[in-house]
């Protein structure tokens, strides 16, 4: 299997998306308990923004470890279109 990432990223990773895990089920919780609109929008703004923290240190991963280590010219070149239009998408 390919290593694409560094193993302290993974690992960064996968404790973020364990932390953010549980916010969906803290705020599945709180739907269930009929709590305040206002209450769940933060708690939905936190686990989106905690996600969009994901996306960066994927995308600085990229950068970093796909990209920087490429030496095909064609290839970083894919390889940076490719990440441009991922964060248009972002938009």
């Amino acid at each position: 299997m390919a290593s694409y990432r560094k193993e302290g990223t993974n690992l960064k990773l996968s404790k973020r998306l364990k932390r953010i895990e549980g916010q969906i089920r803290g705020i599945n919780k709180m739907i269930e308990e009929n709590r305040n609109c206002m209450d769940i929008m933060h708690q939905v703004q936190s686990a989106s923004s905690a996600l969009r923290s994901v996306w960066e240190i994927l995308a600085a991963s990229h950068l970093e470890d796909c990209i920087n280590n490429e030496n095909n010219i064609e290839i970083k070149k894919n390889l940076i279109e490719e990440i441009i239009s991922c964060i248009k998408e972002l938009r």
